[in-house]
């Protein structure tokens, strides 16, 4: 090793190989605990789960816009104070005139959104709290967004019996996954080491 100290060279050059070693260990060490910070790799199950949840909200903020534009496209305001912005009379409203038919098929989308996905949102609570199968709970949530994606069309171009079988559909794949998570929990409670594939 080096000399300690010296007068050709300035100390903080004076390494021995016991103090490069050690520089290496720590290095090693960092390097070690970074790889174990790393993110966990993302399933398949969950990116099918987040593009179905980004398309359900998304659906929803589209029905939000869109009676908002049958609103301006019809010069129908919602509120008195709004009938400058919509360049309409305010007679529209105070008198009871009738509300357009594009603006009632806007808002029966809009208002039949929130009805489905609230309780579509805890039905997925109680999978997941039940501890059901990650992928039969993706199959699930795929389909009620398909159909609902499906209703929201049908309902847009007036297409029946289609809308109705959508929307019956989507009830029913809601009130599936509560059943879902019912059973699991059950079957769980009966078995305290159950096969996790199981359910």
């Amino acid at each position: 090793p080096l000399p300690l100290f010296s007068h050709s060279f300035p100390p903080f050059l004076l390494l021995t190989r016991s103090s490069l070693s050690s520089l290496l260990v720590v290095r090693q060490t960092n390097k070690e605990r970074k790889t174990k910070m790393a993110l966990p790799t993302i399933s398949g199950d969950s990116i099918v789960l987040v593009i179905c949840y980004s398309i359900l909200a998304l659906k929803m903020f589209f029905a939000a816009f869109y009676t908002g534009y049958a609103r301006k496209r019809n010069a129908f305001p919602t509120a008195p104070e709004d009938a400058k912005f919509y360049k309409s009379t305010v007679s529209q409203l105070t008198n009871g005139e009738a509300v357009p038919e594009q603006v009632l098929r806007a808002q029966r989308i809009h208002m039949n959104d929130l009805e489905n996905n609230i309780p579509f949102i805890f039905a997925v609570i109680v999978m997941y709290s039940a501890y059901c199968n990650e992928t039969a709970i993706t199959v699930l949530v795929a389909l009620f967004t398909a159909a609902r994606v499906a209703y929201t069309v049908a309902y847009l171009f007036s297409l029946q019996p289609f809308r109705s079988i959508f929307y019956s559909l989507g009830s029913f794949l809601t009130m599936g996954m509560v059943g879902y998570g019912f059973i699991n929990m059950f079957f769980h409670l009966s078995n305290p080491n159950p096969n996790p594939a199981a359910l």
